[in-house]
């Protein structure tokens, strides 16, 4: 589930958009399909954290624009931002 944990992360740095809800949605989906894809043994494990990555960014992205965050942050500004100490 590596894979899955590096999706997280790799979603946060190149889709600023993504959203806690929505990125933790599409981290446990993909851990379900995870599961299903280790137990048919149908592909090679290496691809295993292709699938992780793959599949928590798309989905994390989807599940981003359905469930809206509820805080203030629109995630357009850095974190070298001022306004951040505030």
């Amino acid at each position: 589930f590596g894979g899955a944990l590096a999706g997280i992360f790799a979603a946060g740095i190149f889709f600023p958009r993504t959203n806690a809800p929505g990125i933790i949605t599409g981290f446990l989906i993909t851990c379900v399909g995870m599961y299903f894809v280790q137990r048919s043994d149908r592909i090679n494990f290496f691809l295993y954290p292709v699938f992780g990555v793959i599949g928590t960014i798309l989905s994390g992205l989807v599940f981003s624009m359905i469930l809206k965050s509820s805080s203030k942050h629109d995630g357009s500004a850095g974190l070298s931002d001022p306004s951040l100490n505030k």
